[in-house]
This record gives C-alpha cells, structure tokens and sequence, in this order.
C-alpha cells in the first residue's frame, strides 16, 4: 500500500464514526509503525483522519478508485 491509493474499509470504526465499506484515501504509509493514515470525506466539510492497521482495508482496483 502506498500514499494515495484509494482504500476501502473493512470494518466498522465507530471511534472514527466510520462504517464498513467506506472509501478513503492513503494520505501516509508509516512503515516503522506498519500503519496507515487514511483520509475519509464525510460530506464536503467533515474530513476524518484515521490511523489504521493493513488488516482494516484494502485497497481497490483504479476502475473503483474514482
């Protein structure tokens, strides 16, 4: 996984109140910390900034990413 791929999540994070499916954005890949900080848009004014493990998304294909 790499900054800016388009992510999906794979799980339900309700300290984040995001939800299962939800796409986001690679905004920082910490390799020393094996975690990632991904951006999720919640409507034009609520940008939400999640860390997250490798085992909570995945990433989808370019078709999907848009």
């Amino acid at each position: 996984m790499q900054e800016l791929d388009v992510v999906t999540l794979l799980e339900d994070m309700p300290e984040y109140s995001l939800h299962k499916g939800e796409r986001g954005t690679v905004v920082f890949v910490s390799e020393t910390a094996n975690t990632y900080l991904v951006e999720f848009l919640q409507g034009e004014e609520n940008p939400v900034i999640a860390t997250l493990k490798e085992s909570q998304i995945r990433v989808l294909p370019s078709e999907y990413a848009a």
